[in-house]
C-alpha cells in the first residue's frame, strides 16, 4: 500500500510546492509579461489555520493563456486583512505575520493578491488557545518564514467517507471531529521529512503530534519544591523516585497549550533549580 508515498498524494503537494522551484518554470521569459498575458490567478494554499505570531509565506499562482505558471510579475500586489501584516515580498510570494490576538476569541482574515484587473483571496484563521475544543488537531513545528504545512486525511469507514482531505496549517490545525473509523494522516512540508501515520479515529479528541521536538509530559508544580523528582519512562509510564535531601526538581516539559501529544520518549528528565 505505501511503496514509498502514494502517488494521489503527488498533485495536491506540487500545486503548492512545485512552482516555488526555479525548475518548474513552464518556460524562459527573459521579458517579464505584461498584465494582459496574464489569464487567471490564486492563492496556494486558499485556507489555512496559524497560531498568534506565526510568520508564513503565501505564494501566487500567476497563470499565462497557455496555461504555464509564471514566476514573477512587478505589479503583483498583496493586501493583508484583519489581524495580519505583509512583512516582505518576493517573486511570487509574500511573507505573513499573524499578530497576536487582543482577545479570547480565533480571528478569521484573508490574505488578497491582487495582478491588473485579477484578484485572488486566501483564508488565513488565527487560531485562539481554546479554539480546537474536541475537534481533532495536528500539530507541527512553528518555523519561522516558511510555506505552512499540508496534511492529506483519510477515514475511509466513516458513514461519509473521507479521502485525502486537504489542511495547511502553521503550528496548528483543526482536522474536525472524526471517530469510530480508520484512516491516516499524511503530512507535507517544504523543509521537513514526509510524514504519515495510520490513525483509528477516537470518540474522544485524536491529536496527531508531528513536531521534530515533541513534548512529553506534564506534572504540576510541586507544592513543596524541595525534592528530587526523577521521571523514568517504563512501557510509557513514569516511574517517580524521590530523594528529599535535594533543593532541585525534576520537572518534565510543560503540556502544549493546544493539546496532549502521543509519542513518549524512553527517557525525560530536566532539571529546574528551586
Amino acid at each position: 500500500m505505501w511503496p514509498l508515498v502514494r502517488r494521489r498524494y503527488a498533485l495536491p503537494v506540487l500545486l503548492l510546492f512545485a512552482h516555488g522551484c526555479g525548475s518548474c518554470y513552464s518556460a524562459d521569459r527573459p521579458e517579464p509579461p505584461s498584465t494582459s498575458d496574464v489569464t487567471a490567478l490564486k492563492i496556494a494554499p486558499s485556507t489555512v489555520f496559524v497560531v498568534p505570531g506565526a510568520i508564513f509565506v503565501m505564494r501566487a499562482r500567476i497563470l499565462d493563456g497557455l496555461g504555464g505558471v509564471l514566476p514573477s510579475h512587478p505589479d503583483l500586489a498583496w493586501s493583508p486583512g484583519s489581524g495580519l501584516s505583509v512583512v516582505s515580498k518576493g517573486a511570487d510570494s509574500a511573507v505573513v505575520k499573524a499578530n497576536m490576538l487582543t482577545s479570547g476569541t480565533s480571528l478569521k482574515s484573508t490574505i488578497t493578491a491582487q495582478l491588473g484587473t485579477h484578484n485572488a483571496a486566501a483564508s488565513v484563521t488565527v487560531l485562539a488557545q481554546t479554539a480546537a475544543g474536541t475537534n481533532d488537531i495536528a500539530l507541527g513545528d512553528n518555523r519561522n518564514a516558511m510555506q505552512p504545512d499540508v496534511v492529506l486525511l483519510d477515514d475511509l469507514t466513516a458513514p461519509i467517507p473521507i479521502d485525502d482531505s486537504l489542511i495547511a496549517f502553521v503550528g496548528i490545525g483543526l482536522l474536525g471531529n472524526l471517530s469510530g473509523g480508520t484512516g491516516e494522516v499524511a503530512r507535507f512540508a517544504s523543509d521537513q521529512a514526509f510524514y504519515r501515520e495510520p490513525v483509528s479515529w477516537q470518540v474522544t479528541k485524536d491529536v496527531i503530534d508531528m513536531r521534530t521536538h515533541r513534548v512529553s509530559a506534564f506534572l504540576p508544580a510541586l507544592r513543596n519544591s524541595r525534592y528530587l523528582l526523577e521521571l523514568d519512562w517504563l512501557r510509557s509510564r513514569p516511574q517517580g523516585r524521590d530523594l528529599s535531601q535535594s533543593r532541585h526538581a525534576l520537572l518534565s516539559s510543560p503540556r502544549s497549550e493546544y493539546g496532549s501529544p502521543r509519542a513518549r520518549p524512553a527517557y525525560l528528565q530536566t532539571r529546574i533549580t528551586t
